[in-house]
């Protein structure tokens, strides 16, 4: 769905929650293309005090694992991405479109540029521009994805979704999506009712 990635791969899966993935991005020839190789792990923490899901990542810097290899591309250079991370907490459907599932999500990335010797001003310049940029692509994808029928008309229902996409065929294979799906439903009916008795 992103067009600035080339190739994402899964290379080992170590439990529901924990697996090896590797990502190439897309840049114009002659330019080398950055490519990352982290271990990312899920956490369920909707039911504690942190209120969330979580997902961690960290880089993959020493050997790999037996019987794991990575894709090789003339053009890649390997980038270092440690403690980033995303953050994904539920919300009440907002009061003026009643039925419409909303979550907030936060993007934690930290990347070594050090071998381009950009200054952190720039760097963080580039970033906020191409921000609201990639919240703007992925609102388009979630709309085509879970909102969109095969006319190109927008429905809420999941009937009328793209069932076809990967995404959504991902979801409906593996158990540990249910699990969280059936999780977040406990917390927003557990929320509503405390709003309900503070009143």
């Amino acid at each position: 769905w992103n067009p600035t990635i080339t190739e994402m791969v899964e290379l080992a899966t170590y439990s529901p929650s924990e697996l090896l993935f590797y990502m190439l991005l897309w840049t114009p020839w002659p330019l080398p293309q950055p490519e990352v190789l982290n271990y990312a792990v899920g956490l369920d923490l909707l039911g504690c005090r942190e209120q969330a899901v979580l997902v961690a990542t960290h880089s993959c810097t020493g050997q790999l694992p037996a019987g794991v290899a990575a894709p090789q591309h003339g053009r890649a250079q390997r980038l270092t991405m440690d403690a980033g991370g995303l953050k994904f907490r539920p919300l009440p459907p907002h009061p003026g479109r009643p039925g419409v599932q909303r979550v907030e999500a936060t993007v934690l990335a930290s990347i070594d540029s050090s071998r381009w010797a950009l200054p952190d001003a720039l760097i963080s310049f580039v970033l906020k521009v191409f921000a609201p940029l990639l919240l703007k692509a992925v609102l388009k994808v979630l709309q085509r994805m879970f909102h969109s029928s095969s006319k190109g008309k927008t429905s809420s229902s999941d009937d009328s979704a793209c069932s076809g996409s990967c995404l959504l065929q991902r979801l409906a294979v593996r158990p540990e999506y249910a699990t969280i799906r059936a999780n977040a439903r406990r917390y927003l009916a557990a929320e509503l009712a405390g709003q309900g008795a503070a009143m």
